[in-house]
Protein backbone atom coordinates (compact mmCIF):
# COMPACT_ATOMS: atom_id res chain seq x y z
CA UNK A 1 0.00 0.00 0.00
CA UNK A 2 2.85 2.24 0.89
CA UNK A 3 4.37 1.66 -2.59
CA UNK A 4 1.41 2.70 -4.31
CA UNK A 5 0.83 5.46 -2.33
CA UNK A 6 3.95 6.80 -3.24
CA UNK A 7 5.10 5.40 -7.15
CA UNK A 8 0.97 5.67 -8.88
CA UNK A 9 -0.97 8.38 -9.13
CA UNK A 10 -4.15 7.67 -7.47
CA UNK A 11 -6.14 9.60 -10.19
CA UNK A 12 -4.83 6.74 -12.62
CA UNK A 13 -6.06 4.27 -9.98
CA UNK A 14 -9.49 5.50 -8.83
CA UNK A 15 -10.62 8.10 -12.19
CA UNK A 16 -13.91 7.92 -10.83
CA UNK A 17 -13.91 8.25 -7.02
CA UNK A 18 -13.83 12.31 -5.96
CA UNK A 19 -11.30 11.89 -3.22
CA UNK A 20 -7.98 9.19 -3.89
CA UNK A 21 -6.00 11.68 -1.97
CA UNK A 22 -8.11 11.42 0.96
CA UNK A 23 -8.56 7.40 0.80
CA UNK A 24 -4.95 7.12 0.35
CA UNK A 25 -4.04 9.26 3.59
CA UNK A 26 -6.57 7.32 5.34
CA UNK A 27 -4.86 4.17 4.74
CA UNK A 28 -1.66 5.28 5.16
CA UNK A 29 -2.21 6.21 8.55
CA UNK A 30 -3.20 2.65 9.66
CA UNK A 31 1.05 2.42 9.03
CA UNK A 32 0.80 3.97 12.89
CA UNK A 33 -0.21 0.71 14.25
CA UNK A 34 2.86 -0.83 13.62
CA UNK A 35 4.07 -0.69 17.47
CA UNK A 36 0.55 -2.77 17.75
CA UNK A 37 1.60 -5.67 15.36
CA UNK A 38 4.95 -5.51 16.42
CA UNK A 39 3.74 -6.65 20.18
CA UNK A 40 1.17 -9.21 18.60
CA UNK A 41 4.82 -10.59 17.25
CA UNK A 42 6.00 -10.43 20.48
CA UNK A 43 3.08 -12.24 21.72
CA UNK A 44 3.36 -14.98 19.17
CA UNK A 45 6.65 -15.41 19.66
CA UNK A 46 6.42 -15.86 23.65
CA UNK A 47 2.62 -17.37 23.63
CA UNK A 48 2.15 -19.24 20.67
CA UNK A 49 -1.17 -17.59 19.35
CA UNK A 50 -1.03 -16.45 15.56
CA UNK A 51 -0.88 -12.41 15.12
CA UNK A 52 -4.11 -13.36 12.78
CA UNK A 53 -6.17 -15.92 14.69
CA UNK A 54 -9.88 -17.62 14.64
CA UNK A 55 -12.22 -16.81 17.04
CA UNK A 56 -12.35 -20.65 18.04
CA UNK A 57 -8.68 -20.40 19.64
CA UNK A 58 -10.01 -17.69 21.76
CA UNK A 59 -13.48 -19.12 22.75
CA UNK A 60 -13.80 -22.87 21.74
CA UNK A 61 -16.89 -23.66 23.64
CA UNK A 62 -19.22 -21.38 21.09
CA UNK A 63 -20.48 -23.58 18.75
CA UNK A 64 -21.18 -20.65 16.06
CA UNK A 65 -17.46 -19.71 16.42
CA UNK A 66 -16.84 -23.11 14.04
CA UNK A 67 -18.37 -21.77 11.15
CA UNK A 68 -16.77 -18.44 10.26
CA UNK A 69 -13.81 -19.32 8.31
CA UNK A 70 -13.51 -15.40 7.08
CA UNK A 71 -13.70 -13.19 10.06
CA UNK A 72 -10.73 -13.34 12.39
CA UNK A 73 -8.87 -11.57 15.22
CA UNK A 74 -5.71 -9.34 15.11
CA UNK A 75 -4.40 -9.85 18.39
CA UNK A 76 -5.63 -8.58 21.56
CA UNK A 77 -7.76 -6.19 20.14
CA UNK A 78 -8.84 -5.97 16.64
CA UNK A 79 -11.46 -7.89 14.88
CA UNK A 80 -11.10 -8.27 10.60
CA UNK A 81 -13.82 -9.13 8.49
CA UNK A 82 -12.32 -8.87 4.71
CA UNK A 83 -13.83 -8.01 1.47
CA UNK A 84 -13.16 -11.40 -0.52
CA UNK A 85 -16.18 -10.28 -3.37
CA UNK A 86 -17.01 -7.07 -5.08
CA UNK A 87 -19.74 -4.95 -3.89
CA UNK A 88 -20.38 -1.97 -1.43
CA UNK A 89 -21.06 -4.24 1.60
CA UNK A 90 -20.91 -8.03 3.13
CA UNK A 91 -22.86 -10.13 5.95
CA UNK A 92 -20.25 -9.48 9.20
CA UNK A 93 -20.79 -11.95 12.41
CA UNK A 94 -19.55 -10.43 15.82
CA UNK A 95 -18.67 -12.16 18.72
CA UNK A 96 -20.07 -11.56 22.05
CA UNK A 97 -19.18 -8.48 23.68
CA UNK A 98 -18.65 -4.62 23.02
CA UNK A 99 -17.27 -3.37 19.35
CA UNK A 100 -16.34 0.32 17.81
CA UNK A 101 -15.97 0.36 14.04
CA UNK A 102 -12.41 1.77 13.72
CA UNK A 103 -13.46 3.85 10.89
CA UNK A 104 -16.47 5.52 12.10
CA UNK A 105 -17.05 4.84 15.84
CA UNK A 106 -20.17 3.39 16.06
CA UNK A 107 -20.89 0.62 19.00
CA UNK A 108 -22.23 -2.55 18.58
CA UNK A 109 -22.93 -5.24 21.25
CA UNK A 110 -22.82 -9.03 20.15
CA UNK A 111 -22.90 -12.10 19.34
CA UNK A 112 -25.07 -10.55 16.06
CA UNK A 113 -24.99 -10.57 12.57
CA UNK A 114 -25.35 -7.75 10.36
CA UNK A 115 -26.66 -8.65 7.56
CA UNK A 116 -25.53 -5.91 5.15
CA UNK A 117 -22.30 -3.75 6.46
CA UNK A 118 -21.14 -0.96 4.76
CA UNK A 119 -18.14 -1.65 3.06
CA UNK A 120 -17.00 1.42 0.51
CA UNK A 121 -13.76 2.01 -1.16
CA UNK A 122 -12.23 3.69 2.01
CA UNK A 123 -13.58 1.49 4.43
CA UNK A 124 -13.10 -2.55 5.24
CA UNK A 125 -14.95 -3.91 8.42
CA UNK A 126 -12.69 -3.40 11.30
CA UNK A 127 -13.35 -3.22 14.46
CA UNK A 128 -12.03 -2.63 18.51
CA UNK A 129 -13.13 -4.68 21.59
CA UNK A 130 -14.13 -2.67 24.51
CA UNK A 131 -11.67 -2.44 26.99
CA UNK A 132 -8.64 -2.26 24.34
CA UNK A 133 -5.60 -0.35 24.43
CA UNK A 134 -3.94 0.14 21.27
CA UNK A 135 -0.04 1.75 21.30
CA UNK A 136 0.52 3.79 17.79
CA UNK A 137 3.48 5.35 16.51
CA UNK A 138 3.55 8.43 14.02
CA UNK A 139 2.66 7.55 10.20
CA UNK A 140 6.11 5.54 8.79
CA UNK A 141 6.43 4.58 5.18
CA UNK A 142 8.97 2.27 7.00
CA UNK A 143 9.94 0.53 10.01
CA UNK A 144 12.68 3.23 10.88
CA UNK A 145 11.18 6.27 9.04
CA UNK A 146 10.56 7.98 12.08
CA UNK A 147 11.44 8.11 15.93
CA UNK A 148 8.27 6.15 18.36
CA UNK A 149 7.55 9.90 19.69
CA UNK A 150 4.68 10.70 20.55
CA UNK A 151 3.77 7.45 21.89
CA UNK A 152 0.23 7.15 21.85
CA UNK A 153 -1.72 4.70 23.75
CA UNK A 154 -5.57 4.82 22.40
CA UNK A 155 -8.08 3.50 24.94
CA UNK A 156 -11.53 2.07 24.01
CA UNK A 157 -13.13 2.30 27.80
CA UNK A 158 -16.89 1.91 26.42
CA UNK A 159 -18.59 0.31 29.69
CA UNK A 160 -15.70 -2.43 29.55
CA UNK A 161 -14.84 -2.75 34.13
CA UNK A 162 -11.43 -4.33 33.90
CA UNK A 163 -8.47 -4.53 31.17
CA UNK A 164 -5.00 -5.27 31.02
CA UNK A 165 -1.98 -5.51 28.39
CA UNK A 166 1.94 -5.02 28.31
CA UNK A 167 3.48 -2.81 26.44
CA UNK A 168 6.73 -4.39 24.85
CA UNK A 169 10.14 -2.79 23.22
CA UNK A 170 13.00 -3.68 21.95
CA UNK A 171 15.64 -2.02 19.87
CA UNK A 172 13.88 -2.89 16.81
CA UNK A 173 16.76 -4.04 14.88
CA UNK A 174 19.12 -6.82 16.64
CA UNK A 175 18.47 -10.32 18.37
CA UNK A 176 19.77 -7.95 21.56
CA UNK A 177 16.39 -9.29 23.05
CA UNK A 178 17.79 -12.76 23.26
CA UNK A 179 19.91 -11.42 25.90
CA UNK A 180 17.29 -9.77 27.50
CA UNK A 181 18.01 -6.50 25.89
CA UNK A 182 14.14 -5.43 26.17
CA UNK A 183 11.44 -4.02 28.53
CA UNK A 184 7.99 -4.36 29.20
CA UNK A 185 5.41 -1.93 30.86
CA UNK A 186 2.21 -3.17 32.23
CA UNK A 187 -0.93 -0.58 32.09
CA UNK A 188 -4.12 -1.41 33.65
CA UNK A 189 -7.44 0.77 33.33
CA UNK A 190 -10.52 -0.01 35.27
CA UNK A 191 -13.93 1.63 35.74
CA UNK A 192 -14.73 3.13 39.36
CA UNK A 193 -18.03 4.29 40.09
CA UNK A 194 -16.68 7.79 39.00
CA UNK A 195 -14.95 7.43 35.90
CA UNK A 196 -12.13 5.87 34.93
CA UNK A 197 -8.38 4.89 36.41
CA UNK A 198 -5.64 4.26 34.86
CA UNK A 199 -2.31 3.13 35.99
CA UNK A 200 0.98 2.56 33.48
CA UNK A 201 3.32 0.75 35.75
CA UNK A 202 7.24 0.85 35.93
CA UNK A 203 8.91 -0.02 32.85
CA UNK A 204 10.73 -3.20 33.57
CA UNK A 205 13.70 -4.60 31.86
CA UNK A 206 17.17 -3.91 30.33
CA UNK A 207 16.07 -1.65 27.64
CA UNK A 208 15.58 1.83 27.90
CA UNK A 209 13.56 3.69 24.92
CA UNK A 210 14.85 6.59 23.84
CA UNK A 211 13.46 9.96 25.65
CA UNK A 212 10.51 10.36 23.78
CA UNK A 213 6.61 12.56 24.62
CA UNK A 214 3.55 10.19 25.21
CA UNK A 215 0.02 10.71 25.07
CA UNK A 216 -3.41 8.96 25.96
CA UNK A 217 -6.89 8.97 23.86
CA UNK A 218 -9.31 8.47 25.36
CA UNK A 219 -12.35 7.69 23.11
CA UNK A 220 -16.08 7.46 23.37
CA UNK A 221 -15.74 10.36 25.99
CA UNK A 222 -19.29 12.48 25.35
CA UNK A 223 -18.22 14.99 26.94
CA UNK A 224 -14.94 16.67 28.77
CA UNK A 225 -14.88 15.27 32.82
CA UNK A 226 -15.77 16.75 35.50
CA UNK A 227 -12.23 16.30 36.70
CA UNK A 228 -9.02 14.12 36.48
CA UNK A 229 -5.72 13.48 38.19
CA UNK A 230 -2.38 12.71 37.18
CA UNK A 231 -0.25 11.04 39.69
CA UNK A 232 -2.81 13.19 42.23
CA UNK A 233 -1.72 16.48 40.11
CA UNK A 234 -4.46 18.20 38.20
CA UNK A 235 -5.12 16.67 34.77
CA UNK A 236 -4.50 18.94 31.66
CA UNK A 237 -6.24 17.23 29.03
CA UNK A 238 -7.89 18.06 25.74
CA UNK A 239 -11.88 16.92 24.85
CA UNK A 240 -13.29 17.13 20.89
CA UNK A 241 -16.89 16.80 21.58
CA UNK A 242 -16.91 16.01 17.55
CA UNK A 243 -14.90 12.87 17.94
CA UNK A 244 -15.22 11.79 21.55
CA UNK A 245 -11.53 12.08 22.15
CA UNK A 246 -10.29 12.92 25.26
CA UNK A 247 -6.16 13.94 24.73
CA UNK A 248 -3.74 13.96 27.82
CA UNK A 249 -0.53 14.53 26.95
CA UNK A 250 2.64 13.58 29.11
CA UNK A 251 6.07 12.91 29.56
CA UNK A 252 7.22 9.36 29.88
CA UNK A 253 9.28 8.75 32.85
CA UNK A 254 9.44 4.97 32.93
CA UNK A 255 7.79 4.91 36.34
CA UNK A 256 4.70 4.60 37.62
CA UNK A 257 1.43 6.81 36.65
CA UNK A 258 -2.12 7.06 37.47
CA UNK A 259 -4.38 8.97 36.15
CA UNK A 260 -7.74 9.73 37.48
CA UNK A 261 -10.96 10.46 34.79
CA UNK A 262 -13.77 11.37 36.39
CA UNK A 263 -17.56 12.06 34.66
Amino acid sequence: MTRWAREITPEKVLPEYPRPQMVRKEWLNLNGLWDYWYICAWQAHTTGMPVWHHLVLTDPGIPDYHAKDDEFMVGDWFYFAPILNEGNSRPVYLPKGRWIDYFTGQVFDGPRTIESYDTPIDRVPLFVKAGAIIPRGPEICYVSGKPLSPLTLDWYPYGCPESRYSLYEDDGISTKYLDGDCCTTPIGMCATKDGIAVTIHARDGKFTPPERACELLFHGIVKMPAAGSLNGMPLDAIHDPKTGILRVSFPDTGKEQKFIVQR
